[in-house]
């Protein structure tokens, strides 16, 4: 794929004239998709497709037209010139571009993941027999995701690397069903097995009757899931540059220094992720990480190229100003000692349907969901009805934070609205008190 993207980019800069940049992103996949229902196959099937991104740009006139690739060459490069010719068009008709920012320091660079270890076929045959006894719902997708860039400036950027995410649930009846998930670059069946079987033990506990209880403040134990559903509800806006200027950050008060976190909290944007490129569609290439928080103080917040052109900065995040793959660093809470350090109170799987109560101070809302449980003494007693807590981030990250665990898990998107999502979050479980149910 890599020659493939060569070989027309390089085409395509032929045809300028001296007066255009242009600017081409490429994305593409090698993907396996398979759907599981009772433990068995139901779908399974092969997606192969590549699309590219032109970007002509003329002063500070630019337009963009993304277009499906065929991988005939010949093919191909008659659409890429019809199309350059309608941009030419195109960018003579619209208005200066104030905000316009690329890349005119050309930065290279080859990223290719040699030591991925995994199989489709093999993490299918595991799941059937490994969850045989149960009734699995579930969702893997698996296989190579392409990235690249060129200009006619002369950067050249390449990344592939190959990834599965495995997204399931064990069910019981009704509403009552256990979530799980796996993924990464290499499959380890040892990993997935250990998940499978503390699956089958909330699962055993999910089948005793659910005892209600009642609306108040509990200590509280969010699973990296749950953890993972809050954090990405910040990334709307919460750490963005220009939502801090204009005073839409839900994170304000931090980043204004009028409230701070707990000094247990580190998050940062990786753009080291084995999944994710370090470069985007504007030319930009990035640091090894962006610390947004560290020690529970705002320390930068994400830039990007429009961003950075409106305010005379420079941009540290690609694309947008959400970051794409977040790390929240470990604390010392051992996972085998969860249990026994909440010793009374809620243990909370998942949440989901998470909105804001009150934007300006961070305060969410939302449900539990899947196995959620009652705990007494440092024992799983009983499966708790569905609640809806309203939250403060300030206080989950700040004053109501007892420790982080000193393991964490990949989270990789499972969305795949047109194409694989390459984003991730490694997030470790958290252990909360007066954690707010409200009914």
């Amino acid at each position: 794929m890599q020659d493939y993207f060569n070989e027309v980019s390089d085409k395509l800069f032929t045809m300028l004239s001296p007066d255009e940049t242009l600017l081409v992103y490429f994305q593409g996949e090698e993907s396996d998709f398979t759907r599981f229902n009772k433990s068995k196959i139901r779908q399974s099937g092969i997606v192969f497709q590549s699309y590219l991104s032109l970007e002509l740009v003329k002063g500070l006139k630019h337009a963009c037209y993304t277009l499906t690739l065929s991988c005939d060459l010949d093919e191909d490069l008659k659409k890429v010139q019809t199309i350059l010719d309608s941009l030419r068009s195109l960018v003579s008709e619209v208005p200066e571009d104030p905000h316009l920012l690329y890349n005119t320091a050309p930065v290279s660079s080859v990223n290719k993941a040699t030591n991925n270890s995994f199989n489709s076929e093999q993490i299918m045959n595991e799941a059937i027999k490994s969850a045989s006894k149960f009734d699995l719902v579930g969702f893997l997708s698996c296989g190579k995701i392409y990235k690249g860039f060129a200009n006619s400036l002369g950067q050249k950027n390449w990344f592939e690397a190959g990834s599965f995410n495995f997204d399931w649930s064990l069910c019981y009846k009704a509403d009552k069903a256990v979530k799980g998930q796996y993924a990464g670059s290499n499959w380890d069946s040892k990993r997935f097995n250990r998940i499978l079987s503390e699956n089958q033990g909330h699962l055993e506990k999910l089948k005793q009757a659910s005892i209600e209880i009642k609306p108040g403040s509990y200590r509280a134990y969010l699973a990296p899931a749950a953890l993972a559903e809050i954090i990405d509800l910040l990334t709307w806006g919460g750490f963005s540059y220009k939502a801090i200027k204009i005073k839409t950050s839900p994170l304000l008060n931090l980043f204004e220094k009028k409230s701070t976190l707990s000094p247990k909290i580190k998050l940062f944007q990786d753009n080291t992720n084995a999944t994710a490129p370090n470069f985007d569609g504007m030319g930009y290439t990035y640091k090894k990480d962006c610390n947004i928080i560290k020690e529970g103080e705002f320390v930068e917040a994400l830039i990007s190229p429009r961003t950075a052109k409106e305010f005379g900065l420079k941009p540290n995040n690609p694309g947008s100003e959400s970051p794409k793959n977040v790390v929240l660093t470990e604390g010392s809470l051992e996972q085998d000692e969860v249990l026994k350090e909440l010793d009374t109170g809620i243990y909370i799987s998942n949440l989901w349907y998470l909105n804001y109560s009150d934007h300006s101070k961070a305060r969410i809302t939302g449900m539990t969901r899947y196995a959620c449980f009652w705990v007494e003494k440092g024992k799983i007693k009983a499966p708790i009805e569905v609640m809806r807590f309203d939250v403060s981030a300030f206080h989950i990250f700040g004053e109501g934070l007892i420790d982080l665990c000193s393991e964490s898990e990949l989270l990789l998107s499972n969305a795949t609205y047109d194409k694989r999502n390459t984003s991730s979050m490694r997030v470790p479980g958290a252990l909360i008190k007066d954690f707010a149910l409200t009914l």
